[in-house]
């Protein structure tokens, strides 16, 4: 059955979207059953609600969500990395120019969860690069977006670390081509890293 096989959060969103009901049904019961929790864990919390409507829109690939989330991602003055994360994450229904280049701004930031959250929407996005690497300067977008990929397998954090080799591990046959000396040894450390968390 279909809905058995959906894994990653995103998987659920996307089934949603192209009209699996029982997904729908799903998620709307994870999200009362998440906002239910919030207000047991934090009574007295006053919520600042304003992400909701743009991310609520990114969910169902509406258009509105796309001017708003870009300008989530980048204020990490007083929005909760968590709000930051989702707003990354959601942008895969909604991609456009000013997405991607806050997601590739978010491959600097300092708090983990933020990075996580753009390493692995950039695995996306260096498919693309892929895919429009002969389009004029495709190359060159291709090498400087990977670069900032490559810098995180040095990451003080194991979970940054192992993130990017995942993303870096989708290039298939261009990730020789990116990875050099020193980075590729890099790369194969936090695979091995992840798959020793996973034993």
């Amino acid at each position: 059955e279909k809905i058995a096989s959906l894994g990653r959060y995103q998987d659920w969103l996307r089934a949603a979207r192209e009209g699996d009901a029982q997904a729908a049904a799903e998620l709307r019961r994870l999200d009362r059953w998440a906002a239910d929790r919030l207000e047991q864990w934090f009574p007295a919390r006053k919520l600042d609600l304003s992400v909701a409507p743009p991310l609520a829109a990114a969910w169902n690939s509406e258009s509105a969500a796309q001017e708003q989330l870009p300008k989530i991602v980048e204020s990490p003055f007083g929005t909760p990395p968590m709000i930051r994360a989702s707003a990354i994450r959601a942008s895969e229904m909604v991609p456009n120019r000013e997405m991607r280049e806050a997601v590739l701004e978010a491959l600097s930031d300092a708090d983990p969860i933020v990075l996580a959250a753009a390493l692995d929407r950039a695995r996306s996005l260096l498919e693309q690069d892929i895919v429009e690497i002969d389009s004029p300067g495709g190359v060159d977008r291709l090498e400087s977006d990977a670069a900032r990929v490559i810098e995180r397998l040095s990451h003080p954090i194991r979970s940054v670390r192992i993130a990017a080799a995942s993303t870096l591990a989708g290039l298939g046959p261009w990730r020789s081509r990116l990875l050099k000396g020193e980075q590729r040894e890099q790369f194969e450390a936090a695979l091995e890293e992840q798959f020793a968390a996973l034993r």
